[in-house]
């Protein structure tokens, strides 16, 4: 009884810091963080839109409705670049899944993920960010988006012109929700995994508490990399990749071993087997995956299958 006494206290004072930091940060936000419009242009009007030749012409690039994109299908936005004074500036967008070439009039300029599709590894989500220099203007901009697995995407997202900075601090302003959601999981995860070998020491091996914390840390890790944070801070998409994909695997993971430390006797032991086999499962998809036999994508749905079963399992055995 002390200990969770202890630690609902514990619980109550972390929780309440975090809350005021949350708030503090809503409020300064706005004040103290802002991006001048004249720093960071968005390009979202007038552009011509090409989905497997079929062209739509002089729309806004933001309201446009693309469908899904499967693997092959290719998207094309062309534009006239007007004089934005590019020189020191970069071209920013973000791709989902998808081979990205861009092209002034019939230069190309920048390539990435056609390497990556060549040799069967996944193509990550990704910042792009295009370095320009020289006179472009009177140019036309185009931006050719090859889907990389089936429903690679399903929306446009915006293009931005600007120094690379200032782009970088205008994508965390905007992802900011995601940032202290992602933030406060994770040191909630790290409060509960610090706490965990009391519990297993001094109550019985129970370990309740280090479960619940990497339930905590695996949802922490998937919002991070699900909106692309971790390819924002260190510049690389496909570690971001990787974590998310983890993360997305190993929650069910997680969850079963909550469950395996409640129950006891025969529904114990199942959970204990269920527990390994999300392990192999687990350990069997990233090896494939780095050994390019199958990409990571390609067994969320059986994930979703192996989870849906657990589920079922387990509402079985309270019912």
């Amino acid at each position: 009884m002390e200990f969770k006494k202890s630690f609902r206290f514990l619980a109550l004072i972390l929780s309440f810091i975090l809350m005021i930091l949350i708030i503090f940060v809503c409020i300064n936000t706005t004040d103290k963080v802002q991006i001048s419009t004249a720093s960071v242009l968005l390009i979202n009007d007038g552009w011509d839109i090409t989905i497997n030749d079929q062209t739509s012409k002089n729309v806004e690039l933001l309201s446009f409705d693309t469908g899904v994109i499967n693997e092959g299908d290719v998207v094309i936005l062309s534009r006239n670049i007007d004089d934005y004074n590019l020189n020191g500036t970069c071209l920013s967008f973000y791709t989902t899944h998808a081979i990205c070439n861009v092209y002034f009039d019939d230069d190309l300029i920048y390539s990435y993920g056609q390497d990556l599709y060549d040799k069967q590894r996944m193509v990550p989500k990704k910042h792009q960010y295009i370095p320009l220099s020289g006179n472009y203007y009177g140019k036309t901009l185009r931006i050719k988006l090859i889907g990389a697995r089936r429903a690679s995407f399903s929306e446009l997202r915006p293009v931005y012109v600007g120094p690379r900075s200032e782009i970088l601090s205008l994508i965390l302003i905007n992802s900011w929700v995601a940032i202290v959601i992602g933030f406060f999981l994770f040191t909630l995860a790290m409060l509960l995994i610090v706490l965990s070998p009391y519990l297993f020491l001094y109550h019985n091996k129970d370990l309740r508490i280090f479960f619940s914390g990497l339930i905590s840390l695996m949802l922490a890790v998937y919002i991070l990399a699900f909106n692309s944070i971790f390819d924002v801070l260190i510049n690389n998409a496909l570690i971001n990749n990787v974590l998310e994909y983890a993360a997305l695997y190993n929650i069910p993971t997680a969850i079963v071993g909550y469950l395996m430390s409640i129950y006891k006797e025969k529904e114990k032991k199942v959970f204990v087997l269920l527990f390994f086999l999300d392990i192999c499962l687990f350990l069997l998809s990233i090896t494939i995956h780095f050994t390019h036999i199958a990409r990571f994508s390609d067994f969320t749905a059986t994930l979703h299958l192996i989870a849906a079963i657990e589920c079922s399992f387990s509402i079985f055995l309270d019912s």
